[in-house]
């Protein structure tokens, strides 16, 4: 089905319910790549997963967690080497919901996708939040691997964005002891972490022929 220039079916239930929702239109944007409509989609495909087999929510708990979803990229400009991005999303979400009941709820998930780092006493909607933003780290390597793709089209040369992707993972991994926050993900900690460490060896060492490898084997398969 399509509507409003977005494709869905009736597996995408709790997306489908915001399928009118004018900020979706953002993501139809000719240049957003990865951070595009099917972001959006996969996270609400993860949540539903995540609804079926772990987690009971509320109504209102689903519509906010919902609304972090839609918004947390709603404004997506590059470069943005500021990380304005999120904090623009979320001025947009404040101005669109100025009496919203949970509105400061909302506004820490979409803030705290500057970093994915919640605390141990966040909100457990923020939690899921960061990490149904993060759940493409998880996924087997031939959509990691596309999805790595899709981030790199932005114009750049391959040694620019391997310098940047480098540059990325060492800053994404320092210092931190978790990459899925919410029990439902406590698995995928460990394996995740192992593949990313992988990378940054490949990084690290030079050894960048090994990523590009897999880079172009996803972009022949695409």
């Amino acid at each position: 089905m399509k509507k409003n220039g977005i494709e869905y079916n009736y597996g995408d239930s709790h997306f489908s319910k915001w399928i009118d929702h004018p900020v979706l239109q953002r993501y139809l944007e000719p240049h957003r790549f990865y951070h595009g409509i099917d972001h959006i989609k996969y996270m609400f495909r993860q949540l539903n997963l995540l609804i079926n087999s772990y987690v009971n929510l509320t109504d209102e708990e689903l519509e906010c967690l919902s609304l972090m979803i839609i918004y947390h990229d709603a404004v997506y400009n590059i470069p943005d080497p500021d990380r304005q991005n999120e904090i623009k999303s979320n001025e947009l979400f404040l101005k669109d919901y100025p009496d919203h009941e949970h509105r400061q709820l909302i506004s820490d998930g979409i803030l705290a996708t500057i970093d994915h780092k919640p605390s141990e006493s966040s909100h457990e909607l923020i939690k899921i939040m960061c990490d149904l933003d993060l759940m493409g780290l998880s996924t087997p390597r031939s959509r990691y691997m596309n999805d790595v793709k899709l981030i790199k089209e932005f114009g750049v040369t391959d040694e620019e964005w391997l310098s940047g992707r480098g540059e990325w993972l060492e800053s994404f991994l320092d210092g931190r002891d978790k990459i899925f926050h919410h029990p439902a993900y406590d698995d995928f900690n460990h394996y995740t972490f192992e593949a990313l460490n992988r990378q940054l060896e490949w990084f690290k060492s030079g050894n960048t022929e090994k990523y590009m490898e897999l880079l172009n084997y996803t972009r022949e398969r695409s």
